[in-house]
């Protein structure tokens, strides 16, 4: 049932657009979040995969009033619209090999996808995936989860398992906007996320942390980390930690403020202990740490760096932070998830040592995920955020 497959990889930064039809005979075709296959017809046909799949964003046009099935990332992921729909454009994104965010060992396989459309779809939408990928969690034990805007929480789905062809159908899948899609396990399965989570400079040399449960199982508290741009590894920050509630089916609103951090761009996250003694992260927050020199004005790292927007999610304004590491001509550029350029926040010289911000104000877009890029000198970095009206 499985085939070795050769690997095709793709480094661009702009649109990979085919003409139709493309045909995946055999291998991997992988891209990323800064690249996408756009397939340009509408018909199935349009994209046909033999075998092999496509790690990566792949993007389709679903006619109006579409019944057909429209191929995706590979042979056995798929969507079934119910043809009640109108001209729609569906995005899917298929990661392999990696767990989804926000689970622990045995609880998903390794692998999730991104689905997004412009409009809302009623029908089925199908989830693939190789036994490779099963990661200690029974066949027969597979059910999936979604991940939509404002959860906190994978929320469980009935699905049909094809343990033949290796995917689950799930009928009534909502895809409208987004949502990320795995996976899991019903016995052990996914845990309650947190329903909020920032951390920003409150005073000067302070950094605060607000997050926020909407229930909490055997909960027994939260330590902070943090740790340098400059290294790769998480400690815990002293005396940072904070009581949880136990179990309770009431939100929880908690703040701590890591005070006297010196200059420099630092990332922050949770670590969650459970009664029992399990543990679980968040996902981290980028903080970039000033010190005053004189009466208006402040000294910043002299590096490239492109911070996450706060706040993130936002409705309808956030704030975008960037320095560079030299002087040059400088952009800062909002794209929507085909990547249109939605707006130009920036553009022109910007210099070392200084913080520059941006804000950028979406009360004209549609709900969503965006990406924001800075170039200066040859160097990119490019991030998403989420706009939720």
């Amino acid at each position: 049932k499985k085939t070795q497959k050769k690997k095709i990889f793709f480094f661009l930064k702009k649109f990979i657009i085919f003409a139709p039809p493309l045909i995946l005979n055999d291998g991997l075709i992988t891209n990323y979040w800064n690249s996408q296959i756009v397939i340009t017809g509408t018909s199935p046909s349009a994209l046909n995969i033999i075998s092999g799949s496509i790690n990566g964003r792949v993007v389709r046009t679903i006619p109006a009033n579409s019944t057909e099935s429209f191929q995706f990332t590979d042979i056995n992921t798929v969507l079934i619209p119910d043809g009640t729909q109108p001209t729609t454009v569906v995005s899917v994104s298929a990661v392999q090999g990696e767990q989804p965010p926000y689970v622990t060992q045995g609880q998903a396989i390794n692998r999730y996808y991104y689905v997004w459309s412009s409009n809302s779809i009623s029908g089925s939408l199908w989830l693939s995936y190789d036994e490779s990928e099963l990661n200690g969690i029974s066949e027969n034990d597979l059910t999936p989860y979604c991940w939509t805007p404002g959860a906190t929480q994978w929320r469980a789905f009935g699905g049909v398992l094809n343990a033949a062809d290796n995917y689950v159908a799930i009928g009534g899948a909502p895809v409208d906007n987004w949502s990320k899609w795995t996976l899991g396990s019903l016995s052990n399965p996914l845990p309650i996320q947190l329903a909020n989570f920032s951390a920003f400079v409150s005073n000067e040399s302070d950094v605060q942390l607000n997050w926020g449960t909407i229930s909490e199982t055997n909960n027994y508290g939260f330590y902070i980390q943090q740790r340098h741009s400059s290294s790769n590894e998480f400690v815990d920050v002293s005396n940072s930690f904070v009581q949880g509630h136990g179990t309770t089916l009431e939100p929880q609103d908690y703040s701590w403020t890591h005070t006297g951090v010196p200059v420099g761009i630092y990332y922050y996250r949770l670590k969650q202990v459970d009664l029992n003694g399990t543990i679980h992260f968040s996902d981290g927050r980028e903080v970039t740490v000033l010190s005053p020199t004189s009466v208006g004005e402040r000294q910043t790292p002299t590096a490239f760096n492109l911070a996450q927007n706060y706040p993130n999610p936002f409705n309808p304004s956030t704030q975008i932070q960037f320095t560079v590491d030299k002087a040059g001509y400088t952009t800062l550029t909002v794209f929507d998830v085909l990547g249109r350029q939605a707006e130009i926040l920036f553009a022109g010289t910007a210099e070392p040592g200084k913080l520059y911000s941006a804000n950028f104000d979406a009360s004209h877009l549609t709900n969503g995920t965006y990406f924001y890029k800075l170039a200066n000198g040859g160097q990119t970095s490019l991030k998403k955020m989420l706009l939720l009206k």
